[in-house]
């Protein structure tokens, strides 16, 4: 009777070690496969943003004093002009603004569109009617950088911030650091498009469409999908 007791006693243990197994085993499945979603949804995201830099429209504004460029960059805010995908009013172009903001817990990545008008402030924040979209949650930092030559020194070179009025910088990079204790994300660059586009806003888009997409021209407006 003693054996018996013993070896049903070692026969609970030898199941519930192995219940404890593949359910460590089940956890540790799950637990990698949502990495691996939130790591494809972060990567598609920042992907969006690069497409969306390199089709930035280098828009001359005529304000009747000076002559410059839409686009303004700091460390930690971009603002640029560019179309938008097709379900979101791809028809015309818009004031884009990449920069941190309040979300469920701490701060998001967000992009805000404001449809272009003549009193545009490029320094100034977002209106705030203006629509965001949430690129990623939960980050901690962000880090915008610009490569070009500013000061015309033949020199080229990283910069913090980009508010030369008669040019966009040849490169710009996004460096985002999560609030999670997760790997850093891989930092996206992007190249711009580097001449001056002056005329009517169509016609801009459709010579900015044409430059990107030779050959084509059965679309005005590049065409953005998220």
């Amino acid at each position: 009777m003693l054996e018996l007791l013993v070896a049903v006693s070692l026969l609970s243990v030898a199941l519930f070690l192995l219940y404890s197994g593949l359910f460590s085993a089940a956890q540790s499945w799950e637990t990698g496969e949502r990495q691996i979603i939130r790591n494809d949804i972060q990567r598609t995201q920042l992907a969006f943003v690069r497409r969306l830099l390199r089709e930035a429209v280098p828009l001359m504004l005529y304000d009747g004093r000076d002559n410059r460029i839409l686009f303004h960059g700091e460390r930690d805010t971009l603002r640029f002009i560019a179309p938008l995908p097709s379900h979101r009013g791809g028809d015309w172009a818009y004031l884009i603004t990449i920069k941190a903001g309040p979300g469920g817990e701490g701060e998001d990545l967000l992009l805000y569109y404001e449809r272009i008008h003549e009193d545009l402030d490029l320094e100034g924040k977002p209106a705030e009617d203006a629509p965001d979209v949430i690129l990623l949650a939960g980050i901690a930092d962000l880090t915008f950088s610009y490569y070009g030559d500013p000061s015309d020194t033949g020199r080229p070179d990283w910069h913090e911030e980009w508010t030369v009025a008669d040019r966009l910088p040849k490169l710009v990079r996004l460096e985002v650091e999560l609030a999670e204790d997760e790997a850093p994300l891989i930092p996206i660059t992007a190249s711009l498009r580097s001449r001056p586009l002056r005329g009517q806003l169509q016609q801009v888009l459709y010579q900015a469409n044409t430059e990107s997409n030779p050959g084509n021209e059965s679309d005005a407006i590049p065409q953005i999908e998220e």
